[in-house]
């Protein structure tokens, strides 16, 4: 199927495909995450004094000028000892004020969370089965609470968000609907994924309603239902959204799940009858043949995915990445998507074709975060790029899933003693240096270790998932971490 999805903020009229969706986010995937990570830290003032400070010393004496390869291999070592050490701070700051557990998901767990939910047995009666639509639903949620832990969020950024909404509640009593969509916008900008993010997100469809842009209610509404599937308020505006486009099956869907959590709206209970009536109990002619030739594709799509792993045990490995990209063309994101973009990574790994591997897990795990063979392939794919960092969080999360994998664990050892002689091999090249207010000629980074803004700069990097990964897999391997720690504020060799 073609989907669309759109920025939180803006509404852009054209909306963006699955490729960018995955490029502008969260848990990553259509995109060189960890090339944005670097691309952030080199903008930064604290890194050109760090850059300047090892070219002072003579650790680019013979590297060539920029763009030449021996520079940019020297480069990329001052960058990853930049980033080694930041990652070094934000896990020095974690310990010291206990935030030392980290979700699954990378996201650093407040310590002003919610109590946990009480462990004591309770005695509960069998649920009576709801309709089809519902008990799908309850089966999604389950599934949501079991992949997706607690958000962690800023306080700060939660009251300013909140504030906005006000605002734009009192748009729409005024019917301000456009200042009422900006209003909310800015909330979800500094909140996209908060404990109240799913009500802006319904808000925001509400004034898109009044508006008559039905698909943009629609999509809004399908966001807050993501965030909290228990949320009536969105199914209700995604069901509004489906009647106004003439969708009457889904309008049906939707208001029926709506009623479950909310099972005296009058509103809701109006429009599904409408619904019914416009569209009768079952599906359209046109929905049941579309329904027929989205089974044929992914039949289709199983085949050459068999196909695909034919060529794999041959060795045909271009035949296989053929095989699996005709699979994706037919089933892009369907269920087994996540697969044959897996299995198209492994094969792009045997041609040492590494970039497109990683970005092919990294597509893998966006349509499913807990397929630990993704992991394990984007493991692998940053091994062979050198990005040894990225390569133990990738073999870190792929262990969760999978922990016995004989295969992740020796990548996993080998990459964290790559880390280890790294980090060596680069104290050794740059040697101590004075930094321009280091004593004893410190090393490039001592002047800035416990510098304010190095500090904010290790904060701020913490909302970034590729460093919370990277501080995660620091923290669970102490021999690393002391490592790191010792080297806060290492002399020169």
């Amino acid at each position: 199927g073609q989907f669309g999805y759109y920025g939180t903020g803006g509404l852009d009229e054209v909306p963006c495909g699955f490729d960018e969706l995955v490029g502008a986010g969260a848990v990553a995937c259509n995109s060189r995450v960890r090339r944005s990570v670097e691309e952030e830290i080199v903008r930064t003032s604290l890194f050109e004094q760090f850059l300047s400070a090892v070219t002072e010393k003579g650790f680019f004496k013979d590297a060539g000028n920029p763009g030449e390869p021996r520079y940019e291999d020297r480069f990329k070592k001052v960058v990853n000892k930049f980033r080694a050490k930041l990652a070094a701070k934000a896990a020095e700051q974690a310990a010291q004020t206990g935030s030392n557990s980290v979700s699954p998901r990378g996201n650093v767990r407040s310590r002003a969370r919610l109590s946990p939910p009480s462990t004591a047995p309770k005695a509960e009666l069998a649920p009576i089965p709801g309709p089809p639509q519902v008990q799908q639903h309850q089966q999604q949620q389950q599934q949501q609470q079991q992949l997706h832990p607690a958000l962690s969020y800023n306080e700060q950024d939660l009251e300013e968000a909140e504030r906005f909404k006000a605002a734009g509640n009192t748009f729409m009593q005024n019917k301000e609907y456009a200042r009422a969509v900006e209003s909310y916008s800015t909330a979800l900008r500094l909140l996209p994924a908060g404990p109240t993010s799913h009500v802006f997100y319904a808000n925001r469809a509400a004034a898109l309603l009044s508006m008559k842009r039905f698909r943009d209610a629609a999509a809004d509404a399908e966001r807050s239902i993501a965030l909290r599937t228990d949320y009536g308020k969105g199914y209700a505006r995604l069901g509004l959204a489906k009647f106004f486009l003439e969708d009457y099956d889904g309008a049906m869907d939707a208001y029926t799940i709506s009623l479950s959590h909310d099972p005296e709206n009058a509103s809701s209970k109006a429009y599904l009858a409408k619904a019914r009536a416009k569209g009768g109990a079952g599906r359209t002619k046109n929905s049941q043949r579309a329904g027929r030739e989205l089974e044929a594709d992914q039949r289709e799509a199983e085949k050459l995915k068999s196909a695909g792993n034919s060529y794999m045990s041959g060795k045909e490995y271009q035949r296989a990445i053929e095989a699996y990209t005709a699979a994706l063309k037919l089933s892009p994101s369907g269920p087994s998507s996540h697969v044959y973009f897996s299995n198209r990574a492994a094969a792009l790994c045997y041609l040492e074709r590494y970039e497109e591997a990683e970005l092919d897990s990294e597509r893998s795990i966006g349509l499913r975060p807990d397929y630990g063979k993704a992991h394990a392939r984007l493991g692998l794919s940053r091994f062979f790029l050198e990005d040894y960092v990225g390569a133990s969080d990738a073999y870190t999360a792929a262990l969760q899933f999978d922990p016995e994998n004989a295969a992740s664990k020796s990548y996993l050892a080998k990459a964290r003693a790559k880390l280890v002689a790294a980090e060596q091999d680069e104290d050794e090249l740059m040697g101590p240096v004075d930094d321009g207010g280091a004593e004893n000629g410190l090393d490039p980074y001592a002047g800035m270790a416990n510098d304010p803004s190095m500090m904010h700069m290790a904060q701020a990097m913490m909302h970034n998932p590729e460093m919370q990964k990277h501080v995660q897999t620091m923290m669970q391997n102490p021999e690393m971490m002391q490592e790191m720690m010792k080297n806060m504020g290492n002399t020169g060799h």
